[in-house]
């Protein structure tokens, strides 16, 4: 028998409860489950289906609809997502209208989602990484917006953190003697983590202390964060900018509206660019100067500094293009059917360089030949 009809925003917090104290998921997975409720059902209430006309809002369990779920993907999730994406909000919804079912919100049957066709084939997956050249304008842009954002735009071009863990930094994180910066995983639920204080890291962060100290007018406390808010003082007025004073105390809380905008101003902002853009352009300057330098291991060097479980995962953060590039150099220089098997094959023959001969062949045993009967000769006519 199934349960009185319960508005989807209040089935998201029951599902959230069900989720953190039962399957014991991660604050990050339970947040991105919090997404897709939310689009879902942004994207539901705003509709209205001719197969199935919408109640008033707020939008309630009972009108879930397979009509209305396909809708969902084909005209918000393939439109706004890319592949990686897509197929993680497949999996949240598939599991949303699972737990709906199993506790009876909705008639149970086969998952509409189950239900879906392929993608629309005109999707074209967003560039969510940067180049150098790119970043240098966007840090450009920092500067000349206050020193704190260009400071944390350096930090974030040269620790390869997630931007929360960075956020949360305070100074008492940094261990200048030790030369190592303690931070916590949240994601991964990994606590009193460390990453080198590297000299870039030293040099940077050194520099905004300084400065950190010139505009507080005080020395730094170590439950200050590196990278705190800012009040907001004043009114914007002809002529006058917007006063920016730092608050040690509060982090910043828009951290994606912060980025957003100084790659808008830029002018380098594409679809889904964001901190992980500098994430990503990290980890692949940590492999390659690894490969640089020789390093075999240069994969699972970029997994460590990025603190990833698995190489795996590593790898999809891999700017492939260079990798391609690099592998086809080699390729066009290189065969790798053996010369033996590729003189048997007429298409490879002519592939294989013909065998040398030594200069002992022939003609320098013909030389000699003729040399000895030469010698003989001369000793007959010596002896006559």
């Amino acid at each position: 028998m199934l349960k009185p009809p319960m508005p989807l925003a209040e089935a998201q917090e029951a599902h959230v409860v069900f989720m953190r104290r039962v399957r014991k998921l991660s604050e990050g997975t339970i947040g991105s489950y919090r997404t897709t409720y939310n689009t879902l059902i942004g994207h539901l209430e705003g509709l209205t289906v001719p197969v199935i006309p919408l109640a008033p809002v707020p939008l309630t369990t009972d009108l879930l609809d397979p009509e209305l779920i396909i809708d969902y993907f084909a005209n918000y999730v393939s439109e706004h997502c890319n592949d990686g994406t897509y197929a993680i909000k497949i999996s949240h919804v598939r599991n949303i209208i699972k737990w709906l079912m199993t506790h009876e919100y909705i008639t149970w049957g086969p998952n509409p989602v189950d239900l879906l066709g392929d993608r629309k084939g005109d999707y074209k997956p967003a560039r969510i990484r940067l180049k150098d050249a790119e970043w240098m304008l966007v840090l450009k842009v920092a500067t000349a917006h206050h020193p704190r954002d260009r400071a944390l735009l350096l930090a974030a071009r040269i620790l390869p953190r997630r931007i929360n863990e960075i956020l949360d930094l305070q100074w008492g994180d940094i261990d200048w003697e030790e030369r190592d910066i303690r931070y916590d995983n949240k994601k991964a639920r990994k606590y009193g983590q460390q990453m080198p204080l590297d000299p870039e890291a030293w040099a940077v962060l050194s520099a905004w202390k300084q400065t950190y100290e010139e505009l507080t007018g005080k020395e730094v406390r170590r439950t200050w964060y590196v990278f705190p808010a800012f009040f907001a003082a004043g009114y914007v007025k002809k002529g006058r900018k917007r006063d920016y004073i730092l608050a040690p105390t509060s982090r910043i809380t828009t951290p994606s509206r912060l980025i957003r905008d100084h790659l808008m101003n830029a002018g380098v902002y594409q679809r889904q660019m964001g901190w992980h853009s500098l994430r990503r352009l990290t980890g692949n300057a940590v492999r390659a100067v690894a490969r640089a330098s020789g390093r075999a291991d240069s994969l699972e060097l970029a997994k460590e500094a990025l603190n990833h479980q698995s190489t795996a995962i590593t790898s999809i953060y891999m700017d492939h293009d260079e990798q391609y590039q690099e592998y086809k150099a080699w390729r066009l220089k290189n065969r790798i059917v053996p010369d033996d098997l590729a003189a048997q094959i007429p298409e490879l023959a002519h592939l294989v360089a013909p065998p040398s001969h030594p200069q002992t062949s022939v003609t320098q045993d013909t030389a000699e030949g003729l040399a000895t009967v030469v010698s003989l000769m001369d000793r007959r006519r010596t002896a006559g």
